[in-house]
């Protein structure tokens, strides 16, 4: 007899068990979306915004909370409500420490100052950081299932708790967006996390009265949002940055910013990378003379994303009309002035320079054709995508653009003086040979040294950057320059030395990086490896290949294995559901980042919406009460829409980064609202096995997030792995679709 048939919504037990757990389910699901934006945003600043780990995170995540949930499954335990209760204050003692581990992330690893961390490091501390907190909430779901599943909601009882959970999801992203975020410090808001799973457990006891439960509610967040945390994370970012003093810090839409200074060096860092250092005359006049001085007369000039290192001013020797300078986030111009450090923004002020806070990819998109003679872009390395679309294929037909005729784009990349490592040409080889499939090979110029510095004309007439011209036209100018001089120009610009760079580097094959294919992310990262360990070879293409081939026979096989045991293919649907489904919320995550660069802010957001699709999706199959024969099938037909839903923020007319806002948030919902279906639909065929069910889930999501974010996007870019996805989504969703016998599912159970 179908169960649901005879489920009474008003039955004292179901009403009962409701009541008692589902504040319980919103303390959950609130505390695990608070701690887990928390953990992106360290971690984020801990791995110079690097969003690739993110999917470290997320795996590590859901493996251990799959652990939990299939652990806690095995041994049928007595009043399993009471043991809810004992995880909720455990879980709240592990929110803080966990938030406070990944910040000591880089300190653990023991990582200097401006090193760059490999995916392994990364994936081996947070599996390790992770797993109290994540295995507790994977349990603590299981027990309360085992404790509604005994009531008279029958099968729809565990649905009401995941819906339940959602809810209070969705309002912990949605209070942690308009209320804390800029205004508490992680740990802070951490301990509100905390505060909300000690009232739940209040909730729980009967020895509790209201007003001890009020008390408790109101108490543990005053104590920690009083002063002391804000000391407490002034005293972290000290043990963070040993030898340097910390003159300010901030959290801003784009990361956590620091102001450093070191023996009267002064340096502002963006998620740990470097945005600028303090005046450095050899960098600035290098950045505007050779540019300038290879322009036979420069009036309008752009900079974007950077000038606070004393480039302006340099500029301004030229006879310019007008510079403007583009910034991403105006914080490190309020804290230069706080702090009294005006000569990092010299000539900001100055009344032929006009200072636009705006992305420079969008800012690039509005301007009309023609519009600069030259443009210096001083964007810090692809050490994440964020930054890597300032070198992507797409990004310079936009500088081309809006190129006059004869106008000059000059930019510097990391490099060596003489010797160049097989990682190194190759990276240098990306860079240079995306720019020369835009600009022409015969336009552009590499000027050897460290760093490389590369100058491209906007008409194939010859590249630019003569030293003789470039020394004449600064002596016309009048202009005073101590490196740029004629000792020093020649020899930085020496013919051997280039033609030697060409030799080695430029002629080579290269592939194009694009904002979907992000060639030059992955090439600078083995880069950096390579100084460190020998295994930065191992994610190569023929590798990769290989690799994914794998992975096609193995979905192969989960589908005659369906076919054979309907029972497991259920579990991979579910699974191959997981994976799918948090592979999709890290390509949304990077093509926000490509879209706006304001992932570390608006990541909560998109995990937001897409917890409303899960609440929604899930609320929406709890009411629909299709017939037990026909289940089986409709959740292989979800996985069907899935497959083509998937590659909808893929449309080839979305590309370079192009994709509206509202439409990712719409991705984000509808892609968690039919993955909320699915889940309740086959959480009701097997409803006495939704732990096991639950857990499988998270597993397969794991799966996804380290095969995704450690593996395909690095090999393959984005564009490939959801035509993997969606050909897993098919493979596994046929073996239910095509079954002879629904009910068999429910008979193997």
């Amino acid at each position: 007899m179908d169960s649901d048939r005879i489920t009474d919504m008003s039955a004292p037990g179901g009403r009962r068990a409701i009541n008692s757990l589902m504040p319980a389910a919103f303390a959950l699901g609130f505390s695990t979306l608070t701690v887990q934006i928390l953990t992106v945003r360290e971690l984020l600043a801990s791995s110079q915004g690097n969003e690739l780990t993110l999917g470290a995170l997320f795996g590590s995540w859901l493996f251990w909370g799959g652990i939990g949930s299939i652990v806690f499954n095995t041994k049928p335990l007595q009043s399993r409500n009471c043991h809810l209760a004992r995880l909720l204050p455990v879980l709240a003692y592990f929110a803080p420490l966990t938030v406070v581990a990944f910040r000591f992330c880089r300190t653990i690893l023991r990582l200097a100052p401006g090193e760059i961390a490999g995916f392994v490091q990364i994936a081996g501390v947070v599996l390790l950081f992770l797993a109290p907190f994540c295995f507790c909430s994977g349990a603590a779901f299981s027990a309360a299932v085992h404790r509604i599943r005994s009531t008279s909601l029958g099968s729809r009882g565990p649905a009401w708790f995941y819906a339940w959970e959602a809810a209070g999801a969705l309002i912990g992203a949605l209070i942690h967006r308009i209320v804390f975020a800029g205004r508490f410090n992680s740990l802070a808001i951490a301990c509100v996390a905390s505060a909300v799973l000690l009232s739940a457990y209040a909730a729980l006891q009967p020895i509790f009265g209201r007003m001890h439960r009020f008390l408790l509610f109101l108490v543990v967040p005053a104590v920690f949002l009083s002063p002391l945390s804000g000391k407490a994370d002034r005293w972290m970012d000290e043990i963070l940055w040993p030898g340097f003093t910390i003159l300010d810090s901030r959290e801003t839409p784009y990361g956590k910013l620091h102001l450093i200074s070191r023996e009267n060096e002064i340096s502002f860092l963006l998620n740990g990378s470097i945005l600028s250092h303090s005046y450095d005359p050899l960098t600035a006049e290098e950045t505007a003379h050779l540019p300038l001085g290879s322009h036979p007369d420069p009036r309008r000039v752009l900079v974007l994303e950077g000038g606070y290192s004393g480039i302006v001013p340099e500029i301004l020797k030229h006879p310019v009309e007008s510079v403007t300078l583009v910034l991403l986030d105006r914080s490190p111009l309020e804290m230069a002035a706080f702090d009294q450090l005006e000569h990092l923004i010299a000539g900001f002020d100055h009344p032929k320079v006009e200072v636009i806070q705006a992305d420079a990819r969008r800012f690039l998109e509005k301007l009309k054709s023609f519009s600069y003679d030259v443009i210096i872009s001083c964007a810090p390395e692809p050490s994440s995508i964020a930054y890597n679309r300032f070198y992507t294929a797409e990004y310079y037909r936009e500088i081309r653009r809006v190129l006059k005729s004869g106008g000059l784009y000059y930019f510097r990349i990391q490099s060596s003086e003489n010797v160049f490592s097989p990682q190194q040409e190759r990276y240098i080889r990306t860079a240079i040979g995306t720019l020369t499939a835009v600009f022409d090979e015969k336009s552009v110029l590499a000027i050897p040294g460290e760093p490389l510095g590369i100058l491209a004309r906007r008409d194939p007439d010859g590249p630019a950057g003569d030293p003789d011209v470039i020394l004449r036209r600064l002596q016309l100018r009048n202009i005073e320059s101590f490196y740029i001089s004629d000792a020093y120009l020649p020899f930085r610009m020496n013919r051997h030395k280039l033609d030697r760079l060409e030799k080695m580097v430029l002629r080579s094959s290269f592939v194009l990086n694009r904002d979907m294919h992000p060639v030059l992310f992955t090439a600078y990262f083995d880069l950096w490896r390579s100084q460190f360990s020998g295994v930065s070879g191992f994610l190569s293409f023929r590798n990769g290949r290989y690799l994914a081939t794998g992975m096609l026979i193995v979905v192969t096989g989960l589908f005659f294995w369906g076919r054979r045991k309907p029972l497991a293919g259920l579990y991979g649907s579910v699974s191959a559901v997981g994976f799918a489904s948090i592979s999709f919320e890290i390509l949304l995550v990077l093509l926000l980042q490509l879209s706006t660069g304001a992932a570390y802010l608006r990541t909560g957001i998109l995990l937001a919406i897409f917890t409303a699709g899960l609440l929604t999706g899930s609320t929406a199959a709890i009411r629909f009460k299709p017939a037990a024969r026909i289940r089986v099938r409709m959740v292989g037909l979800i996985q069907i829409i899935l497959a083509l839903f998937i590659l909808g923020p893929f449309y080839p007319g979305w590309s370079g980064g192009k994709i509206p806002e509202i439409f990712l948030d719409g991705f984000a919902f509808g892609f968690g609202f039919l993955g909320g279906m699915h889940f309740t639909f086959a959480s009701r065929i097997i409803p006495d096995r939704t732990g096991y069910l639950y857990g499988f889930d998270l597993l397969g999501s794991a799966a996804g997030a380290f095969a995704t974010a450690g593996f395909l996007i690095p090999v393959f870019g984005l564009i490939y792995v959801v035509f993997f996805l969606s050909i897993m989504l098919c493979a596994t969703s046929l073996s239910l679709i095509i079954l002879r016998d629904a009910g068999s599912v429910h008979g193997s159970a």
